[in-house]
């Protein structure tokens, strides 16, 4: 039988020789199965070799469907909704609650699931390359997974999400390591003609977008999910809700978290054991979609039509997919450490049990930023992207992902395996591969001595960039902010450089998800500390002071420190700006605020005002939005029974003075003017401040 890519698997850490002999393998955290050869799915996922639960047990969907809707949740949310009223009432709710059960649940079918299988990798071998799964984190997870099983608790699997084949690529990888296959909550978006059926076979259960205005659905899930996790079946949710537009992981979502967390709390569910995962791609196939909604357009929904549309897709290189598993861990032990060294009581204050979700679920994000790995088409992107000049030639272009690669691995980031190893054969390498893979997005110039690439697609590029700022953010603040201080004198005070940097890391802070319980004066000396140690600042401990680099090596890093982090202080800016035509009783629909903010961000990148194309992104003026309402720049109010929400400024931002400070202070981090020249940003008579009072509202408060 003909072998093709993705699946027996071969451990590509070592080689042999011309004689035979093995070479020395990578160390142990490069070690990866490479799931490449293929002759037939059907004989993975043999009962017998199945670590966990079967989820092919006859009559195993109608069991878990009559003991939730049987539940002591599901049946006092329809006493309570039933009060006062007659026995025919109370029928018509129980059976509301059969017909969402059955529109919720997964429906597991063993003939269904081999033959998707073998479709799925039919469509990993023609997007992909193969996939890399970290050995170690595979053994890891068959030792915790056979844990589970003898305590009969289940795995609650969290990978990040930036694409719909992260759906794919989980359960493929589970069936592919003979690993009881997850339930796998899904969008009810997903549930379309044909396509839904098929999913909810192969495991998935689809759940509303939004639910908290229905006290009777939010039950009937809950007692699902919690039946499903009561049972020891491994189940699958994303912890940051929806698909990351930005490439950057996105603030997790509370919901199923919660019900984690409660679960665990009141015994319902005696203990599972979270796993976080990182799914990294070359490429990822929905860029060009995102970059469309980023900008404004209307999101496409998905349907059979696209589905059959984006078979084109089949035809194209995306490289290979990385996948990464953090150090599963028990949520019994976490909380109990949490409520212990946080003296918190959950079970007698709501507020304590928020405060346990939200360390929990910010620590899942956390290990999977710290688990994850720097692809090569990242590395490319951030080289093109941080370069002052237009373009750059091959030979720079390949320095320049070197020295990226050192810079990460030197803050304990992980970088993807070249072929071939650290030579220089190798990293030329994989710089052509990865610009193979990045294709239009990478513009290549004619006409030239020398070949010249530079960023064709500056917002699709920033995707890719964005996937490694975490890694940076602390040092990223200091260096905006030495720059801030000194485009204008030479020196800054240590003390002014404490103010600030946590200013504009105040700022930032939606951007990038930090640990929970992260000392940010710890922090800030740490990163002075490594910025000093490789000359990106000076610091003069006898005067206090703090001076931009001298030497070319720190000027580099200065500057690709600045670059990376310059694109959200732009958007910020932009956003703070655009409140000024709110002021001063100006108020606007928040949807049509949001879309007249990118009219601003068009019109002043196009007239040289703003420096960054990709800081009009939807996504990141809307993080900058939430910032402001969070600071009390702005307040939102729904002003009817449609929940119709409007921005208005808020009383304490009615004097321009003050406004306007607010915009000149963020203004001040912002790169010298791209095209302007200008050193500062001063906002009161500007073409900045022309450009948003075209944009002011009719409505007054």
């Amino acid at each position: 039988m003909p072998t093709s890519k993705l699946l027996v698997v071969k451990n590509s850490s070592s080689k042999s020789d011309a004689s035979g002999k093995t070479k020395p393998v990578a160390p142990e955290e490069e070690r990866t199965h490479r799931f490449e050869t293929l002759h037939t799915g059907l004989a993975a996922y043999q009962p017998e070799d199945v670590i966990g639960p079967s989820v092919f047990q006859k009559g195993l969907t109608q069991r878990l469907k009559d003991e939730a809707l049987h539940s002591d949740t599901v049946q006092a949310a329809i006493d309570a909704m039933a009060a006062d009223r007659n026995g025919h009432f109370r029928a018509k709710l129980q059976q509301r609650a059969k017909h969402m059960l059955d529109t919720l649940s997964a429906d597991f079918d063993e003939k269904v699931t081999r033959g998707m299988v073998m479709i799925v990798q039919k469509i990993l071998q023609q997007l992909y390359n193969g996939i890399d799964l970290n050995e170690k984190h595979l053994e890891r997870l068959r030792e915790v997974s056979r844990k589970a099983q003898q305590e009969g608790v289940p795995l609650i699997i969290m990978p990040s999400h930036k694409s719909h084949i992260d759906y794919l690529v989980v359960s493929y990888l589970f069936f592919r390591c003979d690993l009881s296959l997850p339930f796998v909550a899904a969008g009810i978006n997903l549930n379309f003609p044909m396509v839904g059926p098929l999913l909810r076979k192969c495991g998935a259960f689809f759940i509303r977008r939004s639910f908290e205005d229905d006290a009777l659905y939010k039950a009937v899930f809950a007692a699902y999910f919690t039946t499903v996790l009561s049972h020891g079946y491994n189940t699958e949710f994303f912890v940051e809700g929806g698909r990351s537009r930005t490439g950057k992981l996105l603030r997790p979502r509370m919901g199923m978290m919660s019900l984690v967390v409660d679960n665990v709390l009141t015994g319902k569910v005696p203990d599972a054991y979270i796993v976080p995962v990182s799914i990294g791609y070359d490429k990822v196939i929905e860029t060009e979609s995102y970059v469309r909604e980023l900008l404004g357009k209307p999101k496409e929904q998905e349907s059979l039509w696209e589905l059959l549309r984006s078979v084109r897709l089949l035809q194209l290189d995306f490289g290979r997919v990385d996948v990464r598993i953090a150090r599963p861990f028990s949520v019994k032990e976490f909380l109990q450490h949490q409520v212990a060294s946080r003296r918190l009581r959950p079970m007698q204050r709501v507020e304590d049990k928020r405060v346990l979700t939200q360390v929990l679920a910010y620590s899942v994000v956390s290990r999977i930023n710290r688990t994850s790995v720097i692809l090569a088409t990242s590395l490319v992107a951030a080289a093109l992207l941080t370069h002052h000049g237009r373009g750059m030639s091959l030979a720079e272009l390949v320095a320049k992902f070197d020295w990226i690669a050192a810079q990460i691995k030197k803050r304990n980031g992980k970088v993807s395996r070249l072929e071939g190893g650290a030579s220089a054969a190798a990293t030329a390498k994989a710089v052509a591969i990865s610009l193979g893979v990045l294709g239009n997005l990478v513009g290549k110039q004619k006409q030239v001595l020398e070949q010249v690439y530079t960023p064709a697609k500056r917002f699709e590029l920033s995707y890719y960039r964005n996937q490694m700022v975490h890694l940076f953010v602390n040092e990223g603040m200091v260096c905006c902010s030495v720059y801030a201080a000194t485009k204008t004198k030479a020196v800054m005070g240590l003390d002014q450089l404490r103010k600030d940097t946590s200013f504009i890391a105040g700022v930032l802070k939606l951007e990038v998800v930090h640990a929970p319980g992260t000392d940010a004066q710890a922090a800030l000396d740490s990163a002075l500390q490594l910025l000093r140690h490789d000359d990106a600042v000076v610091v003069d401990t006898t005067a206090n002071t703090v001076s931009g680099p001298v030497t070319k090596p720190g000027m580099e890093l200065f500057d690709f420190l600045c670059a990376l982090f310059w694109p959200f202080i732009d958007a910020h800016w932009l956003m703070c700006c655009s409140f000024y035509a709110l002021w001063r009783d100006n108020i606007i629909e928040e949807k049509v605020f949001l879309n007249r903010v990118q009219s601003i961000g068009f019109t002043s990148y196009y007239e040289g005002e703003l420096n960054y194309y990709e800081a009009i992104s939807k996504e990141t003026l809307g993080n900058a939005l939430d910032l402001f309402l969070g600071m009390s720049v702005v307040e939102r109010r729904v002003i009817n029974t449609k929940n119709v929400s409007v921005i208005m400024l808020h009383p304490s931002y009615h004097n321009e003075a003050t406004l306007i400070a607010l915009i000149d202070r963020i203004g001040r981090f912002r790169r010298i003017g791209k095209y302007t020249g200008r050193q500062s940003f001063e906002f009161a008579g500007s073409k900045m401040q022309n450009i948003v009072t075209l944009a002011r509202p009719k409505a007054k408060i």
